[in-house]
């Protein structure tokens, strides 16, 4: 079974796109079942994301000092992974909360915007060891 020195995921015009280095020759079925039983899915990668956001974040209504009323929610701008180690993959991503309050209406106040970048670390059992 062919060994990958290393690889990277994508996304390019709405494709996910996963490029693969090996210095060996990767044929047959078994090669695209060591891909599949070693690399995260994009649905698992959003769920990693979306956990870490809404444990990291406070989103929903909420109240300021002056009682004003605020929504706070996020959107995921991009994302990308790499196997650091046979055993973790890192996933890079980049989201940014939007801060609606009572005040805001469009185009003249559009809502407040935050952008933000992380890293996770995922181990090959699926868990979140750490991030960066």
């Amino acid at each position: 079974m062919a060994r990958f020195d290393n690889y990277g995921c994508f996304i390019l015009y709405n494709f996910y796109v996963c490029l693969f280095i090996t210095k060996e020759k990767v044929s047959g079925p078994g090669n695209r079942l060591f891909l599949m039983e070693n690399m995260l899915t994009e649905k698992e990668i959003l769920e990693f994301i979306n956990q870490k956001i809404t444990a990291d974040e406070k989103l929903g209504d909420q109240v300021g000092g002056s009682g004003h009323m605020g929504f706070v929610s996020y959107k995921i701008n991009h994302f990308k992974t790499r196997k650091i180690s046979p055993q973790q993959f890192e996933i890079t991503y980049s989201y940014t909360l939007y801060v609606e309050t009572e005040f805001t209406y469009y185009p003249d106040n559009p809502p407040m915007e935050y952008p933000h970048e992380r890293k996770i670390v995922v181990n090959r059992d699926r868990e979140i060891v750490g991030e960066k």
